[in-house]
């Protein structure tokens, strides 16, 4: 028996005049708490701002699927390197080879780097991130050499670094955009292509003077048949 039934059993014993319908306590709507639903919220919030973070930390990798990956053993750069990188004066010349100063960057973002390629003598490619969203790009060790640019672009759509080693062989070196197949340049007055494989194209030269070409004029070509001529 449920409590309507009750009450009209006391209304049939105890009739009160009255001229309208009778009307009967409609269900009690019992209301959730707000604190769980609240907490909730503030946590979906929390993992929102930090996927926000990660991605404004990677925003220089957008379009370079060879860099699109989690962090693994293999893509973190050995910390004598680190500390290297870090540690660079160009107004005292390193005791360790290189001989030559390199550019100290910060705000470097060490784990965001990732491992793209190697170059022909074997040395990693490294792409690695700013706080400023700079494309950097190092290859090494043992003689770490490393240069930084802006994001990748349809008008930007490859890096040119050399690796000079110290020495012949000069070593090319260029992160390219998703769906550039291949590189061309001019070296002394011979038009060379060069492949590009997993977002990375290497060329190899023994004369430091065939570096300025693609140093200066750069053609990317695309897998839809379009170039994009990118100047320096």
């Amino acid at each position: 028996m449920n409590n309507n039934d009750v009450i009209r059993r006391l209304v049939a014993a105890n009739p009160v005049p009255h001229d309208g319908p009778l009307h009967l306590p409609g269900p009690v709507r019992v209301r959730r708490p707000w604190r769980p639903v609240l907490l909730v919220a503030v946590a979906v919030a929390a993992l929102a701002g930090a996927g926000v973070a990660i991605a404004a930390g990677l925003g220089a990798f957008n379009d370079i699927g060879a860099a699109q990956h989690p962090q693994t053993g293999a893509d973190v750069i050995d910390p004598a390197t680190q500390a290297y990188m870090e540690g660079q004066d160009c107004n005292h010349l390193p005791s360790q080879p290189p001989p030559h100063c390199m550019p100290v960057i910060g705000g470097l973002l060490f784990d965001t780097a990732r491992v793209v390629g190697q170059i022909p003598s074997g040395q990693n490619i490294y792409v690695i991130t700013t706080q400023s969203d700079s494309l950097c790009f190092v290859v090494g060790p043992p003689q770490p050499e490393w240069n930084c640019d802006d994001p990748l672009s349809r008008s930007h759509p490859s890096t040119v670094f050399d690796y000079t080693q110290n020495g012949p062989p000069y070593t090319l070196v260029g992160i390219a955009l998703d769906g550039v197949t291949s590189v061309s340049f001019d070296e002394q007055g011979q038009e060379i292509t060069v492949p590009v494989k997993d977002n990375v194209w290497t060329y190899q030269t023994d004369v430091a003077d065939a570096l300025y070409g693609p140093m200066v004029s750069l053609t990317a070509n695309f897998a839809d048949g379009t170039t994009v001529v990118q100047t320096h």
